[in-house]
């Protein structure tokens, strides 16, 4: 069990320590400051609305509320009534909206019909919580109908269940708290998903320019070029062009870091095909390198994977058409059916 605890340690500090990674980049950084601002601004209205902002309420001798002042606007109350008869003592949620369109809501009738099933175990209890709920929205209709600058709460209901109001103590804490946790949440997955994006991105476009690579270097040894003459023209080929693909910015980075890392181009490039986990890159730059290092005439070799890279680019492209096709079809059939109504509208109105 020591062995066990020891390695969930470990696995929780390094993804607490990866976490912070994340969050501590410069975007996620600013984008982290920027919600947090936010969300203490409207932590500061919510705490303004629930303590500064409170209704006048109308006390009793023993410090229970009895009932409101009413105000110009509506006023939405949260409340808590304990209803006390023989079977004991219960509490409901209630909100009460005091306002001239004499009208409240309670948030239990707000639930579907198979929520409640589930919250009631017996027939009783929901007959019970129905004939409570009934009698209170009763009295409350009966209260606001009276149009009082005062807004009294029932005290008991017409079935002499005794009725004790306090204000909902759950409805006062700020929904902005919870967002606190959330949003470094939100930002570490939305980096993590950009992240994932960014590479199938980087990996589609190696694999889209592979056969053109390929091709290209076929090309230069057809002309008579060795391997070091051949990542030279790349080099300034892909150098004079303003749009580079990943591919090509790995062979002007091969051909700059080699002089520094005293290697040969082709073989940084080789450790950038590595690095870079694209099966079809690796096996063209290791067939180039071991061409070079041999000496031996390796063209038939390029030019076959040459045509089979063409071929699964062709497919590639083919799957890709067929994809937007199906993407298409629903906007398509979309506005078939708008001509359709805009065609048979007049004929269908002379009816």
């Amino acid at each position: 069990m020591r062995y066990k605890n020891n390695d969930l340690y470990i696995l929780l500090k390094n993804k607490l320590k990866k976490y912070i990674e994340i969050l501590s980049e410069k975007n996620n950084r600013k984008i982290l400051m920027i919600s947090t601002m936010l969300v203490l601004l409207i932590l500061m209205f919510e705490l303004v609305n629930v303590f500064v902002y409170q209704p006048n309420w109308i006390i009793s001798e023993d410090g229970k509320k009895v009932g409101v002042q009413r105000s110009d606007g509506n006023k939405n109350l949260p409340m808590m009534v304990e209803v006390k008869n023989k079977s004991g003592v219960k509490s409901y949620p209630i909100d009460i909206k005091v306002s001239g369109n004499k009208n409240f809501k309670n948030k239990e009738n707000n639930n579907s019909k198979a929520a409640r099933n589930k919250r009631q175990d017996k027939d009783f209890d929901k007959e019970e919580h129905l004939r409570i709920d009934l009698g209170i929205r009763r009295e409350l209709k009966n209260e606001d109908r009276k149009n009082k600058k005062i807004y009294m709460f029932p005290k008991q209901l017409q079935d002499g269940d005794r009725l004790i109001w306090s204000v909902d103590k759950k409805e006062m804490i700020p929904k902005a708290l919870f967002l606190f946790p959330i949003i470094p949440v939100g930002i570490v997955v939305y980096s993590e998903s950009e992240k994932r994006k960014r590479e199938i991105h980087r990996i589609n476009s190696i694999r889209w320019s592979i056969p053109s690579f390929t091709h290209q270097v076929v090309l230069y040894m057809n002309s008579g070029l060795i391997t070091s003459d051949i990542m030279t023209k790349l080099f300034v080929r892909y150098s004079e062009s303003d749009k580079r693909n990943y591919l090509e910015e790995m062979v002007i980075s091969a051909c700059k870091n080699s002089e520094i890392m005293h290697m040969e181009s082709i073989a940084v490039l080789q450790k950038y095909a590595d690095e870079s986990s694209v099966s079809e890159f690796m096996r063209i730059i290791a067939i180039i390198s071991d061409g070079q290092i041999k000496g031996v005439d390796i063209r038939n070799k390029l030019e076959n994977e040459s045509k089979i890279l063409w071929h699964d680019r062709k497919k590639t492209a083919e799957e890709r058409g067929h994809i937007a096709e199906s993407k298409l079809a629903v906007p398509l059939s979309i506005l078939l059916l708008v001509l359709m109504l805009i065609t048979a509208a007049p004929a269908m109105m002379e009816l």
